[in-house]
């Protein structure tokens, strides 16, 4: 059986619904079906529907582990090595941990894993382990607050398995940082243990991406494209004065979720386009999902300009990254933002986003290792998301929507 250019080799059989079966089985089933073009499958699924029963058993773990931490350790001993390890993904799905305890982690064990499929497609690793290691007020407690400092270990070591070496071409590192697709709470644990193992969050939280990400499109339309819209937004060029100038802006464009879900329906409002409004994007969404961003581009009024945040390409807490991976990031923001982003009118910067942040410093961060940076690239230090401004010692913060 063929879907598109994909063959379903079988099926992993697993038993989400037996007492005794530890939550990581699942999650070692979805590895082994995007290593190995598989269908994770129970039981019950193969009885209801002949055609899933007519498919090969390739791999049965019914009954294979007795904990978490037995599941995890042979997924990061025997599948971490051929996965993927650009992309992973966090289920963020609250569960009964080795201990007995309720993991929360943001969402029930019910929830659709949307966006699930991007991992499968690209053969990531994928896990649901609670960040927390202490709890909210540092005690475990029941419920929301308790922390789990086995699993924060073990996530970790996921963190780790995605940043090895190796010299498996399946499994080599790419260039750029590894993404962290999904989700889990609290959000400050997540990206502060995503961060310190050299990686990024790429928050999902929406279907068929795997789908956006099929279509590809010239190399460099998205450029022209929002270089139009740029162009377009700021003719005749506006030259600042004295004055306040007021912005409205959106957030939460740093995830896919936000685009996929068209800004949460508000592209489709029929005022659209009434007043300036600059859209919150994320750059790397255009090299991840580029069909998808071409369609905003191309159906942008005159009152629609786009910006990305100060997070960059990827939700990351920069001053958490280990050395080489603060180098790669912003080697990564600069190369998604000369691919995309282009001036808005001839002689002008490329930059449609001006960002100031407390005496010319990104908050959270050393100065050292930003003046670095800028003494690397340039006075724009990370190109389009960010130029730092010194003027009398104040800053501020302006985004560039219209004349």
């Amino acid at each position: 059986m063929h879907i598109g250019r994909v063959a379903i080799n079988g099926v992993v059989l697993y038993d989400g619904d037996a007492p005794n079966e530890p939550d990581a089985t699942r999650y070692v089933a979805l590895n082994l079906c995007g290593l190995e073009s598989l269908l994770p499958v129970t039981p019950a699924l193969r009885l209801a529907y002949p055609r899933l029963a007519a498919l090969p058993v390739r791999h049965d773990l019914r009954g294979n582990f007795s904990t978490n931490d037995e599941a995890y350790s042979f997924a990061l001993t025997h599948l971490m090595p051929r996965v993927n390890r650009s992309v992973g993904w966090s289920a963020g799905r609250t569960h009964v941990d080795d201990a007995g305890w309720e993991v929360w982690q943001g969402s029930p064990p019910e929830m659709p894993l949307l966006g699930l499929d991007v991992a499968i497609a690209r053969s990531g690793f994928i896990f649901n382990l609670s960040p927390n290691a202490t709890g909210c007020d540092g005690t475990p407690k029941t419920a929301q607050c308790r922390g789990s400092p086995h699993e924060a270990a073990l996530f970790d070591a996921v963190m780790a398995g995605l940043n090895a070496t190796t010299t498996t071409a399946a499994a080599a590192n790419s260039k750029h940082l590894p993404a962290i697709y999904g989700w889990t709470e609290p959000e400050s644990e997540y990206t502060l243990r995503v961060s310190a193992g050299g990686a990024y969050v790429l928050c999902s939280g929406a279907p068929n991406l795997s789908f956006w990400a099929f279509f590809a499109i010239a190399p460099d339309a998205l450029h022209h494209a929002f270089g139009r819209v740029a162009r377009r937004a700021t003719s005749p060029p506006l030259s600042l004065q004295a004055k306040t100038y007021v912005t409205f802006q959106t957030n939460e464009g740093d995830t896919p979720k936000i685009v996929a879900g068209l800004f949460g329906g508000s592209w489709l409002n029929k005022n659209r386009g009434a007043v300036p409004i600059a859209w919150g994007i994320n750059l790397l969404l255009c090299r991840e999902f580029p069909s998808l961003m071409e369609y905003f581009a191309n159906t942008a009024t005159v009152n629609d300009t786009f910006f990305a945040g100060t997070s960059g390409a990827g939700y990351v807490y920069p001053s958490i990254l280990p050395p080489t991976a603060f180098t790669k990031y912003v080697e990564q923001v600069q190369a998604v933002t000369t691919a995309y982003s282009a001036p808005p009118h001839k002689g002008a910067s490329a930059d449609w986003l001006v960002d100031l942040w407390n005496w010319g410093v990104p908050e959270g961060t050393s100065g050292g290792k930003w003046a670095a940076m800028i003494a690397k690239y340039g006075e724009n230090g990370l190109r389009a998301f960010t130029i730092i401004i010194r003027a009398r010692q104040l800053c501020f913060e302006i985004a560039l929507v219209s004349g």
